[in-house]
């Protein structure tokens, strides 16, 4: 079985000439969890092997995220050929280890199984299929990323002033794009309530800020989101959705944001996770990565109901004696603990 991930940080680093330090942080060893090891057959592994598949499928899908995450906000290509080629290949391993699994869940699924293990079965399903998408997309960004070579510093300087300015540049009287703005991230309707303190620079376009805010709440990223500014909305380009507008094309800078401005954001139109941002204080000081000072709870799961749902999960994790206490155990993630938050 593949071990846990090592817990670590991963800041949001901008796409600038020193990213290529930046991406040593990334811990690229790490990713020698994603190894499709000759020896491991599990075609007719016992069912009581379920709940580490799951269990390995969800380490798996965490660090392809965070790994996704860091190739939306920086340059890969400046890592070099060295560190990216490995990376390649045992990508291209995870996702023949994710057959191996697939043939078990398969295998599984002709069994008898009792309902905790059909819950097991249909979690660990999911997470195999989105952890595909993720690998199958990271592969190919990789391929691009390698192909591209290294990148010049200077080109790499007007890409960034650029994604700086952005396209509707104003700004707020006083303030400049070494602004910082101080933010409570609130996820609405959570009682007690889920919350998140963050520092961010002004010049982060909304797309940054959507993936530094997946991060720092704890989402994956496996829906669609929007952001809700001053009765407008704006989100990645959807042609199902010709009225928003592209959130690459705006930073924060762009919306005059003062003390006490508030702004909505958006994640899994399904569930309905709304997150009510408020603009706490306004810096003057230069800062290149956001940062995460505090927060109070876990994130929610993924797919689980939404809030009003989600809130009745955490009441009958209170009751071991409730009937459907087992039922809830098995669509929570492993010792997940509602109260928890780790910064």
């Amino acid at each position: 079985m593949a071990k846990k991930r090592r817990s670590g940080h991963l800041r949001v680093v901008e796409k600038t000439p020193e990213a290529a330090a930046e991406f040593e942080q990334l811990q690229i060893e790490n990713l020698t969890l994603i190894n499709s090891d000759a020896q491991l057959d599990l075609k007719r592994a016992p069912v009581s092997e379920l709940p580490y598949v799951q269990d390995d499928l969800e380490a798996m899908q965490q660090l392809v995220i965070e790994f996704r995450f860091a190739q939306k906000v920086m340059p890969m290509q400046l890592a070099g050929r060295e560190l990216l080629e490995p990376v390649w290949v045992q990508f291209s391993e995870g996702l023949t280890l994710l057959a191996i699994y697939e043939e078990a869940l398969n295998y599984w699924q002709t069994l008898k199984l009792t309902t905790a293990q059909k819950k097991h079965l249909d979690r660990a399903r999911t997470v195999l299929m989105e952890t595909r998408a993720l690998l199958t997309g990271a592969l190919a960004d990789l391929e691009k990323d390698i192909a591209a070579g290294p990148v010049v510093e200077e080109k790499s300087t007007k890409v960034q002033g650029a994604k700086a300015k952005g396209k509707h540049a104003k700004g707020r009287k006083g303030q400049s794009l070494s602004t910082c703005y101080q933010m409570k991230v609130s996820l609405k309707g959570a009682k007690p309530p889920i919350w998140r303190r963050v520092i961010v620079p002004a010049h982060y376009s909304l797309e940054t800020m959507h993936r530094f805010l997946q991060f720092t709440m704890g989402w994956r990223d496996c829906h669609l989101h929007q952001f809700e500014i001053g009765r407008k909305f704006y989100t990645a380009v959807d042609e199902n959705n010709p009225h928003a507008l592209n959130e690459e094309d705006y930073t924060l800078f762009d919306f005059n944001l003062k003390k006490g401005s508030k702004f909505l954001y958006e994640y899994d139109f399904g569930d309905g996770w709304l997150h009510e941002i408020v603009v706490e204080e306004v810096i003057e000081d230069s800062m290149e990565d956001a940062e995460i000072v505090a927060g109070r709870r876990a994130c929610p799961p993924e797919d689980c109901g939404g809030i009003r749902r989600y809130s009745w999960m955490v009441e009958v994790l209170k009751h071991p004696d409730h009937p459907q206490y087992e039922e809830v155990c098995c669509e929570l993630p492993d010792k997940f603990d509602p109260a928890k938050f780790r910064l």
